[in-house]
């Protein structure tokens, strides 16, 4: 079974987390070791480096798989839209719980392997209960409770600016601006003021935001990153390699409008109406880079940006639903399915030289037979 790029996303969260967790018990494995001899009574009865060392790593490797699996699938967006503090008390019970029951697994197998006596010996079950009423199970409770709430907070950081940018803050790497060739489409949704008018602003609203979720099932499969919201747009970028790999850019778009067909019943229940869209895609180099002061953010600037979006403002005038520009037509490599019709030379608002637009749809014939040869 083909796994979908969501779920192989969350999984490499899962192991990320676990690998993340395997380095902090590393850490807190030497600093026992260095101070063995004032955490003897608190926490350790007998030490022994090796055994501790392996406990912690068993221990981690169950609480990574479990606690990462509950971060990543349910806690980190199953209380998005309740309030923060529901949110912050739901979350450190749940690792006050967890990490209850992984120390007492752990500490039977660590007393077990220092009395080499088996888990049910009543000494290994003392020594156990020794440790859980005593400090040194309040020192882990801490520990580990900071670590998965930092952990849930990187992941949060992550989702608000896009997978992997936390390691890029910090490492500084916007602290400069950066040059990069990126694909954009901006999306959004048509007729949308007569929609707010028909059906009040606070539906709209709702409306709006079910359609943006409804969109990123589509976006995460085909490996887009979610620049921006702007009013009832969504801005989506692409690295090239992404966004040109089985034509991505362009799937993400028929596959965002089967998700709102499939929706339709929904929409119709709920807003009598079904959201229809229309889209620029276009590619070219931006400059990349953190602002701000007291609110910072990564920004992307770029000629590529102020076309795409005229691009898109246009697909009313010519009543299409995509343009796409020749330039990132001899990027894809399309397949059977997809079918061009040139719009022509168009002047753009702004621009200097003319640019080539082709309205891009699902069709029976190829409209592209090879890399870099555009047909009409």
């Amino acid at each position: 079974m083909k796994l979908s790029n969501e779920l192989k996303r969350k999984i490499r969260q899962v192991i990320y987390i676990t690998i993340f967790w395997w380095f902090v018990a590393f850490f807190f494995v030497i600093h026992d070791h260095l101070f063995k001899e004032s955490l003897k009574g608190s926490i350790f009865k007998d030490y022994n480096f090796w055994t501790n060392l392996i406990t912690n790593l068993f221990a981690v490797a169950t609480a990574g798989v479990t606690g990462g699996s509950i971060i990543v699938f349910f806690l980190k967006d199953r209380f998005k839209r309740r309030p923060l503090w529901f949110g912050i008390v739901v979350n450190t019970i749940t690792f006050i719980l967890l990490i209850s029951v992984v120390t007492i697994f752990a500490s039977l197998f660590y007393n077990a392997l220092v009395t080499d006596l088996p888990f049910s010996h009543p000494e290994v079950r003392s020594r156990t209960i020794e440790f859980y009423t005593g400090p040194g199970y309040l020192m882990v409770l801490v520990n580990w409770t900071i670590i998965s709430s930092l952990t849930l907070v990187v992941l949060q950081i992550n989702d608000k600016y896009g997978q992997g940018i936390f390691l890029d803050l910090l490492k500084g790497k916007y602290h400069k601006p950066k040059e990069e060739t990126r694909i954009f489409m901006f999306l959004d949704m048509q007729g949308s003021t007569s929609i707010a008018e028909r059906i009040g602003n606070k539906k709209y609203f709702q409306l709006l935001n079910e359609f943006f979720e409804d969109c990123t099932k589509a976006i995460v499969e085909t490996k887009g990153e979610i620049y921006q919201y702007v009013g009832d747009e969504i801005v989506i970028s692409w690295k090239i390699k992404n966004g040109t790999k089985d034509a991505n850019c362009l799937k993400c778009f028929f596959e965002i409008k089967n998700n709102i067909q499939q929706l339709s019943d929904k929409y119709l229940k709920r807003f009598g109406v079904v959201p229809e869209f229309k889209a620029g895609l276009h590619y070219g180099q931006i400059t990349v880079g953190e602002v701000g002061t007291i609110k910072k953010d990564i920004i992307f600037s770029g000629d590529v940006l102020n076309t795409t979006s005229r691009m898109r403002d246009l697909c009313n005038a010519f009543e299409v639903k995509l343009l796409v520009s020749e330039d990132m037509l001899r990027l894809l490599d399309l397949k059977d399915g997809f079918q061009t019709k040139e719009i022509g030379e168009i002047q753009l608002k702004g621009k200097n030289v003319p640019i080539r637009l082709f309205n891009v749809f699902i069709g029976v014939k190829t409209a592209v037979a090879e890399k870099g040869t555009v047909k009409t």
